[in-house]
């Protein structure tokens, strides 16, 4: 997930919060390009096993309104989640947001397209932020 340095959100990017946005960001997970920037798209697998170092580089290889996106911090991420206790909710939901858990280990054999769990989105409309890749 990689945060915009704009406060107008370009498009393709959500705002954090919604009203007087601190931060943009894209709704879903990324996966890298055959050129080496970084790619939102609903129903796009999000790629794993990417490194620190080249999640970093796909967001410099990213331009947005002429500026390179970037990492999104800890603290950014978990408000990019929502003023609720879980990004999708009150409640923890496994069956719904989670691919491994002791509820649904073995259920899926491998991560699941971006945006695939309708359920699993924050009051931003950020998704999949727990459960699907690391």
């Amino acid at each position: 997930m990689m945060g915009a340095p704009s406060r107008d959100c370009p498009e393709g990017l959500v705002p954090v919060p919604t009203s007087n946005p601190e931060f943009c960001v894209q709704p879903y997970e990324a996966f890298v390009e055959d050129d080496g920037t970084a790619s939102s798209q609903q129903g796009a697998t999000p790629d794993i096993h990417v490194s620190f170092v080249e999640a970093q580089e796909a967001c410099r290889n990213t331009i947005i309104d002429g500026q390179p996106m970037r990492l999104i911090n800890h603290q950014e991420w978990k408000q990019a989640g929502g003023h609720r206790p879980y990004p999708w909710g009150d409640a923890y939901a496994a069956k719904k947001c989670v691919l491994d858990s002791p509820e649904t280990h073995g259920q899926w054999a491998t991560v699941q397209p971006s945006g695939s769990m309708p359920d699993c989105v924050s009051e931003y409309g950020v998704y999949d932020q727990i459960g699907n890749a690391w």
